[in-house]
């Protein structure tokens, strides 16, 4: 990979990813894998917009999580709005 390169961890299941990263749970496949990878990321942006709140309890493991949002472009959205989807039949 390029010297300038940034890679970035986008975490966009909030809770559920600092969980496996703290817990490291048995059950999960190659968690401990799956936990060096997200670490090797330079950057880790996050949806969950207040988890530096002082009511957030989600464990945040030394990441500097970076809130974010989730891109909507905006004239796909609403030609998506205006095809009406029929509803199955009964």
């Amino acid at each position: 990979m390029p010297a300038n390169c940034i890679k970035v961890f986008l975490d966009t299941d909030p809770g559920y990813n600092q969980m496996m990263l703290s817990e490291k749970f048995a059950w999960s496949k190659n968690i401990d894998y799956w936990c060096a990878q997200v670490a090797r990321h330079d950057r880790h942006l996050t949806y969950a917009e207040n988890i530096y709140g002082d009511d957030c309890a989600i464990p945040r493991m030394n990441f500097d999580w970076r809130p974010t949002r989730c891109v909507v472009t905006l004239p796909e959205w609403s030609a998506i709005r205006q095809t009406p989807v029929p509803p199955p039949p009964p």
